[in-house]
């Protein structure tokens, strides 16, 4: 992409993170304010921050805000408000979908198309973005009585296990969202 001129590149991870926790340490005092930055999750110290009587909203948002400051960055999304709020667009929405509020971070930093972080800078690529590049991908159903056929239109994800479900004439699983896909099912 570079080559052609278009926007992109790679960006380093470690970088941001002690940029992070100099701006983390101005702010709040000396602490170890970060457990750890991984695939675009902050994940802040909670013991830190409930002995230093911090709000975790506050320094979440402030962290957020923090990320925006770098070109690649596109959105940042605080665990709070995906906890409580309800997203649409879709953008947002597969954020959103993908926040687990166990085992995702704190802040959730989502990067302009084409930037990746520096790990990949010698060849390869990863997958997780919400962009087309990432999420547009073929799903195929084959055998038994499913019917031939193909669609061009957008499925979701959430779709695939109610359509299994219904092929194998089980319920669906817990928590199933979606609907079968009558391209496959009917």
């Amino acid at each position: 992409l570079l080559e052609r001129n278009i926007p992109a590149g790679y960006f380093d991870g470690s970088i941001m993170k002690n940029e992070l926790l100099t701006h983390l340490n101005t702010k709040y005092g000396e602490g170890d304010w970060i457990k750890n930055y991984s695939n675009n999750h902050l994940f802040l110290n909670h013991n830190l921050i409930e002995e230093k009587n911090i709000s975790l909203e506050e320094i979440q948002r402030n962290c957020a805000q923090f990320f925006l400051k770098y070109e690649w960055v596109k959105n940042t999304y605080t665990a709070t408000q995906l906890h409580e709020n309800e997203y649409s667009n879709s953008f947002h929405s597969l954020v959103q979908r993908g926040f687990n509020q166990k085992r995702s971070g704190d802040v959730i930093v989502s990067l302009q198309t084409g930037w990746l972080s520096s790990y990949w800078s010698s060849g390869g690529t990863t997958h997780g973005s919400s962009y087309s590049y990432d999420t547009h991908v073929p799903l195929i159903f084959w055998g038994g009585n499913i019917p031939q056929g193909q669609t061009d239109r957008k499925v979701n994800i959430r779709d695939i296990a109610p359509t299994i479900s219904t092929i194998l004439g089980t319920a669906y699983p817990n928590g199933c969202t979606g609907n079968p896909l009558p391209e496959v099912t009917e």
